[in-house]
């Protein structure tokens, strides 16, 4: 019989995996704190392992989708944000971003704006 473990809470189960999938398919409130968790987990690698360029992509791109107003097949992330602020949540230099951002917006993938930022839909 093949287990896994669960932990939830401070507690710990062994269920079987027949189990597990029963509750991953029974359950939209966990299986929704799953895919959170899931996602968190796919936004540190990024910005552990990526290189800067996909590290700012990523980010504006987690920022429109979440933050954003879509305009023009565009997606305006609807507060201010400089360039070194940017670079403080990806753990870059403010001169990487300025290039990168600089190099992107010809390309049609963002507009840039006094502290306002685009990313194309």
């Amino acid at each position: 019989m093949i287990t896994k473990q669960v932990r939830t809470e401070g507690n710990e189960y062994l269920v079987t995996v027949a189990e597990w999938k029963s509750l991953l398919s029974n359950n939209e409130v966990f299986t929704e704190k799953r895919l959170d968790t899931v996602m968190k987990w796919e936004l540190l690698e990024k910005l552990a392992i990526g290189n800067v360029e996909d590290r700012v992509l990523h980010l504006l791109l987690k920022l429109s989708e979440q933050f954003g107003t879509e305009n023009d097949c565009f997606v305006k992330i609807d507060f201010p944000l400089t360039h070194q602020e940017i670079a403080n949540m990806i753990g870059v230099t403010r001169e990487s971003v300025t290039t990168i951002l600089k190099d992107l917006s010809p390309k049609g993938i963002i507009r840039t704006g006094r502290m306002q930022i685009s990313v194309h839909s």
